[in-house]
């Protein structure tokens, strides 16, 4: 990492404290920023007119849950993009999977999101954590509001290590079901007490074999198949999904 604006955690802790003794405004942007577009780049020239100094971290590596082969770039290509930006005046990579312990460390100002965040609500519930750590340190949130585009998105249809199959596959999987209906049924897992053989299992352990179980009697994509037809008839419904996580099946 040449480019001085990238610095440890530890080290950006403690130029914050320089700058907050003069009364500079420090305003934190977080988040993967993996594929960096036009999108983020106005999220970062909006969040820097909200302070004088503007600090982005990213979200190491080994945290980015977004799926196989992601990150498409690893966390020291990516600070260096962000970097380049002339708004950015420092780039962190985090030690934890999100922003809380992050923002508890630098005690930003302002803890800056992009507007689609603005219900403070996401899939893992990591924007409501932050907007609560933000608050605990004396500081706000803030949303930006400009053109919104998602890496994810431009990555799997652009970048995708899927064949054309499975991207069809998965396409209409995500048509069909959202987000909410994949992690309800595992979320209602958490509070189950779940028996293997007379032992035991972990929650995780207990989802995993029946999901295994599911697969085994359920086809994989053939070539002669319509992507929606095989979506229909390959995968579990979410009723099915409930019902491996019901209680009465422990």
């Amino acid at each position: 990492m040449g480019n001085r604006k990238i610095v440890s955690l530890e080290d950006l802790a403690a130029a914050l404290k320089r700058q907050r003794g003069e009364r500079q405004r420090i305003v934190q942007c977080h988040g993967v920023f993996d594929l960096l577009h036009v999108g983020h780049v106005r999220h970062f020239e909006q969040a820097k007119k909200l302070g004088q100094v503007l600090v982005v971290t990213l979200t190491p590596d080994r945290f980015v849950n977004k799926g196989v082969g992601r990150p498409a770039f690893g966390q020291d290509l990516r600070a260096e993009f962000i970097a380049a930006l002339a708004c950015v005046d420092y780039v962190a990579i985090n030690h934890w999977p999100t922003a809380v312990e992050t923002i508890r460390m630098l005690r930003p100002h302002v803890f800056a999101k992009g507007s689609e965040f603005r219900n403070l609500t996401d899939t893992i519930g990591h924007v409501s954590k932050e907007e609560e750590a933000i608050r605990a340190v004396g500081g706000e949130m803030a949303f930006t509001d400009d053109l919104t585009y998602s890496s994810s998105a431009l990555i799997n249809q652009y970048l995708s290590q899927f064949p054309d199959q499975v991207r069809q596959y998965l396409d209409e999987f995500a048509r069909r079901y959202s987000a909410e209906d994949v992690l309800r049924p595992l979320r209602a897992a958490e509070t189950c007490a779940c028996w293997s053989s007379g032992r035991r299992s972990s929650t995780s352990t207990f989802i995993a074999r029946r999901w295994a179980r599911a697969a085994k009697s359920r086809c994989w994509p053939r070539a002669s198949s319509s992507a929606s037809a095989t979506a229909a008839a390959c995968w579990p419904a979410p009723t099915t999904w409930r019902a491996f996580a019901a209680p009465s099946t422990c």
